[in-house]
């Protein structure tokens, strides 16, 4: 779901969409990536949410992301969601399934169309994280703060990453362990 997800976003802050906006997405990707994440519109828990583009382009909508904690039980049942879940239509984009053949990659085509009559679209060939799309350092970082924040918080999140940045200077690897310990 990563290529869909990540076009979504970027048609959506390009463009300030708001859920509102939105008459409909069309997701375009490969036969293998429909599978695996086109097919569960409602999920029945995070489990299933994880696994589900029409979902996930909710909690995009709605939380401003998709992190690991933007996945909350308590929206899985929540009108809205399921609103614009049931706007989100997974099809079969033969660049995509070409691309994933050939590639080995699992890139998308999404068009949203907004309710004032626009056609927006945004294909993502690489997502962010593939080899040919790597992550920058900041990308890194942010990603490790926003995982490890919410359950560490926010001092011992930036002092455990400050040692992990400088691991090769670390007297004891203990420390590592030490700060990824929940106390409270």
């Amino acid at each position: 779901a990563h290529a869909p997800l990540e076009a979504i976003g970027i048609l959506k802050d390009e463009h300030n969409l708001t859920p509102e906006d939105v008459k409909k997405i069309t997701v375009g990707t490969s036969v293998h990536s429909r599978e695996h994440v086109g097919i569960i519109r409602h999920p029945r828990d995070i489990t299933d949410a994880h696994y589900s583009v029409a979902y996930g382009a909710a909690v995009r909508f709605y939380r401003g992301g998709n992190g690991f904690f933007e996945y909350v039980d308590e929206d899985l049942s929540d009108p809205r969601f399921r609103a614009l879940e049931d706007k989100v239509e997974v099809v079969i984009d033969p660049q995509s399934e070409e691309e994933r053949l050939r590639l080995n990659n699992r890139g998308a085509l999404v068009t949203i169309e907004t309710n004032d009559g626009r056609r927006l679209e945004k294909r993502v060939q690489y997502s962010k994280g593939h080899p040919m799309n790597p992550m920058t350092e900041e990308d890194m970082r942010q990603k490790f703060l926003n995982t490890v924040t919410p359950r560490l918080g926010a001092q011992r999140t930036t002092e455990l990453l400050e040692r992990v940045e400088n691991v090769e200077s670390l007297d004891n690897a203990g420390e590592l362990v030490w700060l990824t310990v929940k106390r409270d």
